[in-house]
């Protein structure tokens, strides 16, 4: 983290450099993990101190990541979705309902189903 001008930027480690960003105060008033100022994550949702969401990326309603996940590109995790674990969900993902994601790079998929669990998906 760094600040500049009363602006803070973080590195997201995928070749852009710092970009400006904030920690995001979670509902429990805990503070979470770091977010872009691109994205777009609602004040409902939980970011885990581990978890990062940056480039356009979009949170809604009472979705969770954390653990180590990380959202970013375009991809929109909403209503009580869980992304953990080490997963990686991208480009134009995504996640709804109360699907659940713990591990694997999860690029360019639509997965709304009330009930689903993706334990382990390679989509480069």
């Amino acid at each position: 983290m760094k600040s500049s001008k009363n602006k803070l930027t973080f590195d997201f480690e995928d070749g852009k450099g710092p970009v400006a960003a904030k920690r995001h105060r979670n509902p429990d008033g805990s503070e979470g993990g770091w977010v872009a100022d691109t994205a777009r994550v609602e004040p409902t949702c939980y970011i885990g101190p581990n978890a990062r969401v940056f480039g356009y990326a979009r949170m809604y309603g009472y979705a969770w990541v954390y653990e180590n996940a990380r959202v970013y590109e375009d991809a929109c995790v909403y209503e009580n979705a869980r992304v953990y674990g080490n997963a990686l969900v991208y480009g134009n993902t995504k996640i709804a309902f109360d699907v659940k994601i713990n591990k694997g790079y999860h690029k360019d998929l639509i997965i709304i189903n009330e009930t689903s669990s993706i334990i382990w998906n390679i989509n480069k």
